[in-house]
């Protein structure tokens, strides 16, 4: 059976992600208008200090869900980044017209990995967040099984560039150093 701290053993849930707060909200503001289809979003997403931050799309056109369909979004939100953030941060987003919801996880890298949507907000409001955590934390172990158990990680290929980290010696192959 997969076992993701076999293969990335920097992957550990607890009650924070370390996930920096400006790799949190990075390019999610164009991803949601994207997938808004011209209507508009509204989204809570959990800082790194454990508050959680409410975000709505366009402005032109203001949305706010109802506030049951908030309070359920709230509570997913917290549970999701409790229970199964994997180092990265789940953002919770109901479309205008509350009638569309979606699960966006954003890895520790801060990039955008897994979209899940679907049309029943009514329906899934009233659903059991144990439920929520279940199908999202599966979403995440499929990914994750997709994007390593057939790859040959090497350390080289872990060294977050665009965080600023650089590679050590050990790690550069001499045939590429000096290229």
């Amino acid at each position: 059976m997969f076992r993701p701290s076999l293969v990335a053993p920097h992957i550990q849930n607890g009650k924070r992600s370390p996930l920096p707060d400006e790799h949190r909200g990075a390019r999610l503001r164009a991803f949601l208008d994207a997938e808004a289809y011209e209507g508009n979003w509204w989204a809570v997403i959990r800082r790194q200090d454990g508050t959680l931050w409410e975000e709505t799309g366009r402005q032109d056109v203001p949305y706010a869900p109802p506030d049951d369909y908030k309070a359920w979004a709230r509570d997913v939100c917290d549970k999701l980044n409790d229970e199964v953030h994997y180092n990265g941060v789940w953002v919770v987003v109901i479309f205008s017209g509350a009638t569309r919801w979606a699960f966006v996880w954003k890895d520790w890298d801060g990039d955008i990995q897994i979209f899940g949507d679907d049309d029943g907000l009514e329906l899934i409001s009233r659903c059991r967040i144990t439920r929520m955590l279940e199908h999202a934390d599966q979403m995440i172990l499929e990914w994750m099984t997709a994007v390593f158990s057939n790859v040959e990680v090497k350390p080289e290929q872990q060294v977050k560039l665009a965080q600023g980290e650089q590679p050590t010696a050990d790690m550069v192959d001499p045939a590429l150093a000096g290229h």
